[in-house]
């Protein structure tokens, strides 16, 4: 039985699949961890295990120092610039988006973590840093800022940080929000408004994804159900586009 089911919703797949448009005009991406599609994303350390399991996105991090682990979501066709830096006594190579994201809407669903914090990610370069990132991270239950150094965060040395230095008591949340146009923040959690600022020196994102911080005691875990991102211009591929059917499809089911 089973078995039939799972044929039958892959023939509903492939007609509905085969029904979308190929042009690159969608304006959201939903992407419901039943696989991991691993040209859309890339890890970013070396202390963080990523993968998907039961429907969920799950990652481990190890307990030396505050390990740090970032999970770039590179979905969104488009020009990537590689850049180099300096770490653990080998030249690293990494990506950032060019041009840059500078309006866009975030949804994820279900997020929780335990020993570590755990949240969105939002990245850039500076002219005064250009092979450091700088990073507003918004977990569960705060905003953090952070200066990105292959395994382990660092202070922000960029202009001070425009966020509020707020703590909620939210381990864990049913949803999350992060509204962004050009410099203007928006968090919301739980449907609540968390945080309204805005930072003109962050006009455009370079890089967006996952970050995971572990507390320097455990091993840190954390696991999120969902990730939503839409906005204007923002173009998909078809195989974005059969993902997104299918999380669509899951919701129906």
């Amino acid at each position: 039985m089973k078995q039939m089911a799972k044929t039958l919703i892959g023939r509903v797949l492939i007609v509905m699949f085969s029904a979308l448009p190929l042009s690159a005009s969608a304006q959201s991406f939903l992407y419901d961890f039943n696989v991991l599609e691993e040209d859309d994303w890339e890890l970013w350390g070396e202390n963080s295990v990523w993968q998907v399991r039961d429907g969920f996105l799950r990652t481990t991090i190890q307990a030396p120092d505050f390990s740090m682990g970032l999970f770039q979501f590179k979905g969104i066709p488009g020009n990537y610039e590689t850049y180099e830096f300096f770490a653990n006594n080998r030249v690293i190579q990494r990506q950032v988006k060019k041009p840059e994201y500078e309006s866009f809407t975030v949804t994820v669903n279900n997020l929780s973590s335990k020993n570590a914090n755990f949240g969105i990610a939002v990245g850039r370069r500076f002219p005064d840093f250009p092979e450091l990132p700088h990073f507003y991270i918004f977990n569960t239950h705060f905003i953090d800022t952070q200066a990105y150094t292959w395994n382990t965060p660092n202070w922000w040395a960029h202009e001070e940080p425009l966020h509020p230095d707020t703590w909620w008591d939210t381990g864990e949340l049913a949803s999350m929000e992060l509204r962004f146009n050009k410099g203007h923040i928006q968090w919301f959690a739980d449907g609540e408004k968390r945080a309204d600022f805005k930072d003109p020196e962050f006009s455009s994102v370079e890089i967006l994804g996952f970050v995971i911080i572990g507390n320097g005691l455990r091993v840190g875990h954390a696991w999120v159900d969902s990730f939503k991102i839409s906005g204007p211009g923002l173009a998909v591929s078809p195989q974005t586009k059969l993902t997104t059917t299918w999380g669509k499809f899951k919701q129906l089911r």
